[in-house]
C-alpha cells in the first residue's frame, strides 16, 4: 500500500513537506481514502484533491515552502485536479466485455429478461424480400 500512497501523492502534488516536514496530507488520510475508493489509486487522488480543495476553500491565503498563494486559488486547483483525476479514473477502470463466447453463455444471456435489448443484430443488414438484392429499383425511368 506504500506505493499506491506515493502515487497517491505524486497524483495530487503533495510531494515535498513543508517547514514542520509535513506533508498536506498524512499516509493515514491518504489510505483511508484508497479504501474509501474501491482501492481505485486514481478515484483516490480525485478524492484527496477534493478534500485539499475544501481544506483551501476556507483559508485566505496559504504558503507552502516560499510560495504563497491565496486560498481560492488552491480551491480552484485542487478541484481542477479533482476533475480530471475522476475521468482518468474512469478511462483506467472500463474494461471491455466480450459476451457469447460461449453457448451457454450466450444463452444465459439471451434468456436474460432485464438485459436490455441490443441495438443492433445479426441480421442487421439484410434486404427484406420485397426488395431486390441491390435494394434498387427494377425499373429505371427514362426522361
Amino acid at each position: 500500500m506504500s506505493d499506491q500512497i506515493e502515487l497517491v501523492r505524486l497524483l495530487v502534488g503533495d510531494t515535498t513537506k513543508d517547514e514542520t516536514d509535513a506533508y498536506l496530507l498524512t499516509d493515514r488520510q491518504i489510505r483511508l481514502l484508497i479504501t474509501e475508493s474501491g482501492g481505485n489509486t486514481y478515484s483516490a487522488a480525485a478524492l484527496c484533491a477534493e478534500a485539499l480543495a475544501a481544506k483551501f476553500a476556507a483559508d485566505t491565503s496559504a504558503s507552502i515552502g516560499d510560495v504563497s498563494v491565496g486560498g481560492g486559488v488552491l480551491y480552484q486547483q485542487y478541484t481542477q485536479l479533482a476533475r480530471k483525476l475522476r475521468r482518468q479514473a474512469a478511462l483506467r477502470t472500463a474494461a471491455p466485455y466480450a459476451g457469447g463466447l460461449s453457448k451457454s453463455d450466450k444463452r444465459a444471456v439471451e434468456d436474460d429478461d432485464d438485459r436490455v435489448t441490443p441495438s443492433f443484430g445479426r441480421d442487421l443488414h439484410e434486404v427484406s424480400s420485397s426488395a431486390n438484392a441491390t435494394g434498387w429499383r427494377d425499373t429505371v425511368e427514362e426522361e
